[in-house]
C-alpha cells in the first residue's frame, strides 16, 4: 500500500495543524487533500481541508464527495472553495466548479 503524500508546505501544515476539525470541532486539525496528489491535486489552501485525525481517517474509508455529503459543514466548506459535489451512477464525487 503507498503511504500518503504529504504536506511540503510547512507554513501551511503548521496553520492548518492549528485549526479546528470541520465536523466536531476538535482543534490540531490534520490537512486533508480535497483531490489527492496522485489525482493531479495540489498544497494550496483551495485543496486541503482541516479535518481530526479520526475524520481524515473516515474520510479516506468512505472518499470525499460521500463524506461531504453526510456532513454539511464539510460540504459549505468545500462550496465557498469551488467545489461541487456530483452524483454520477450512484457515486458521490467532488468537481471543480465552473473550472475555479
Amino acid at each position: 500500500m503507498l503511504k500518503p503524500k504529504r504536506i511540503e508546505n510547512k507554513a501551511l501544515k503548521a496553520e492548518f495543524y492549528s485549526k479546528k476539525c470541520l465536523v466536531c470541532n476538535r482543534i490540531g486539525s490534520d490537512p486533508a487533500h480535497i483531490k489527492t496528489v496522485g489525482s493531479g491535486g495540489n498544497d494550496s489552501e483551495n485543496n486541503i481541508i482541516p479535518l481530526c485525525r479520526e475524520h481524515h481517517t473516515e474520510q479516506h474509508k468512505i472518499g470525499i464527495g460521500t463524506f461531504s455529503m453526510k456532513y454539511s459543514t464539510v460540504e459549505e466548506y468545500l462550496n465557498r472553495f469551488g467545489w461541487e459535489i456530483i452524483t454520477m451512477n450512484g457515486i458521490n464525487k467532488i468537481r471543480r466548479i465552473n473550472g475555479i
